[in-house]
């Protein structure tokens, strides 16, 4: 017994014995049939039934075929619907025309049944198959979602009691810091460096949910960049000192003022030095540069570590992309951090590049716009560079580093 097909196929065609040949062939086939003889008439079958092809004549009264392609495939509803042109009109012109529309096909008469019924066949199975792609990519969509959902929940659950614990450790050291014994205050360091490398991975975690949910706030005020970049290099000096390694910082502009969100801007250097520091042999030393280039701000952190591999470096800043397991599980990376840099870059409008040499470092490029924006004067509150935030930020970034 063989399968029988009943994918429906709608016929529009003015002439009655080009419908009935057609018909005939299709309803051999196993095709359910629509029949319209006008464009009129194939709009109103359209609004109650759904073909998994459609078979469009050109030449036909008031409304052609050519624009009842153009208005389908102008339609969310109708659009993905293949329509293949039967039609006598052999003129190049006329098939440059329909593939414009958005015809699948065009078949002139007179044409060979066989080939008429493959072609159909084909089309119809490719629209299945497309269809079945959208179908799955939007349950995978929805898994994502529930997955970022589910991350920012669990997040914010762990994030509370990693508050409770850092703020329980800060008292202790200011209450209790000529009661403890050097072993305590050992023990106690330890649970504070532990507590910010957890904080940092909630965070990351939380950020970058917000941010592929489009839900990422910039608050931009406008601030001199050089001396926001020389403040945020200045915060990491106790911390490179333990690794005897020089952070230079070299501006090659003196002064500018831009639009720009602090926060998120100490967070992107922050981590690209942390990394830098991390890769970083003793004695090697690492290069900030600020200079202007085309009416754009670049920042570039330039380090003398491992390097990456070329076939590498295009995965470094996909989300849980990592160059290297045996390297990140040494530098405690969870692979979250460069993929978050880049989606705060391109939050401020800018963009963030990387040259790389294996065995002899890495430069990494960042390139913002200068553009200034409206404060009210009345409104504005002086930015303190060196506030608790930009310490608090410090200490979690670089809570692998300070051992």
């Amino acid at each position: 017994m063989s399968n029988i097909n009943r994918d429906l196929i709608l016929i529009v065609d003015d002439n009655p014995n080009n419908i009935q040949v057609v018909a005939t062939i299709m309803s051999e086939n196993e095709y359910e049939l629509g029949i319209a003889m006008s464009a009129k008439e194939a709009y109103k079958f359209l609004e109650e039934n759904i073909p998994e092809l459609i078979l469009l004549d050109v030449d036909m009264p008031e409304i052609d075929g050519f624009e009842v392609c153009s208005t389908l495939k102008k339609s969310s509803k109708y659009k993905d619907i293949p329509i293949i042109f039967l039609t006598v009109k052999d003129e190049k012109d006329d098939i440059i025309k329909a593939f414009d529309l958005g015809a699948v096909d065009y078949v002139t008469k007179p044409f060979n049944r066989k080939e008429l019924v493959s072609r159909v066949r084909t089309h119809i199975s490719l629209k299945k198959t497309k269809d079945e792609l959208k179908k799955k990519n939007l349950e995978l969509e929805r898994t994502l979602e529930m997955k970022d959902e589910f991350l920012s929940l669990i997040s914010h659950e762990f994030r509370t009691p990693l508050n409770v614990i850092s703020s329980a450790i800060q008292a202790m050291n200011y209450i209790c810091s000529n009661e403890l014994s050097d072993k305590a205050k050992k023990y106690l360091r330890m649970i504070r460096q532990n507590t910010f490398r957890q904080l940092r991975l909630v965070n990351n975690l939380l950020d970058i949910t917000r941010v592929n949910a489009g839900r990422i706030k910039i608050n931009k005020k406008n601030v001199d960049i050089v001396f926001l970049t020389k403040s945020i290099i200045e915060s990491i000096y106790t911390y490179v000192a333990l690794k005897s390694i020089d952070v230079t910082f070299v501006p090659l502009i003196e002064k500018k003022i831009i639009g720009i969100d602090d926060e998120k801007y100490e967070r992107i250097l922050l981590n690209l030095l942390s990394n830098a520091i991390k890769f970083t042999s003793k004695g090697k030393p690492i290069i900030v540069t600020l200079s202007s280039l085309n009416d754009k701000i670049c920042v570039e952190v330039k380090d003398n570590g491992i390097g990456i591999p070329k076939d590498k470096v295009d995965i470094i800043f996909e989300r849980f992309g990592q160059v290297d397991s045996s390297l990140s599980r040494q530098a405690e990376g969870a692979g979250i951090g460069l993929s978050l840099v880049k989606k705060f870059v391109e939050s401020l409008g800018g963009n963030i590049s990387v040259k790389s040499e294996l065995g002899k470092g890495s430069t990494f490029t960042i390139l913002l716009p200068t553009e200034t924006i409206f404060e009210d004067h009345m409104d504005k509150e002086p930015i303190n560079l060196l506030d608790n935030r930009l310490v608090q930020n410090t200490r979690i970034e670089f809570s692998d580093i300070y051992l």
